[in-house]
């Protein structure tokens, strides 16, 4: 079983190495996709409806998601 504790250190000492497998790579910029989607952002500070707002939040959401997976899946693979 994977413990969180050691996920974060294989974290922290990648980021200090600067040494991720491509699909870690991969993964955090999905993710980073996925958290500064300029479609959302747009929306939200030109005042949007909240119905649009939650539309474009769960699109966005759903892809930092898959962009989390990835890169916790490439993680996985230095250990």
């Amino acid at each position: 079983m994977l413990r969180y504790t050691h996920l974060w250190e294989v974290i922290k000492k990648s980021v200090k190495e600067r040494k991720f497998s491509s699909a870690a790579r991969q993964g955090l910029f999905i993710m980073l996709l996925g958290i500064c989607c300029p479609i959302f952002w747009y929306a939200l500070f030109t005042g949007a409806s909240a119905q649009e707002l939650k539309f474009h939040a769960t699109h966005s959401s759903i892809v930092a998601g898959i962009g989390l997976i990835i890169m916790i899946v490439g993680l996985k693979k230095i250990l």
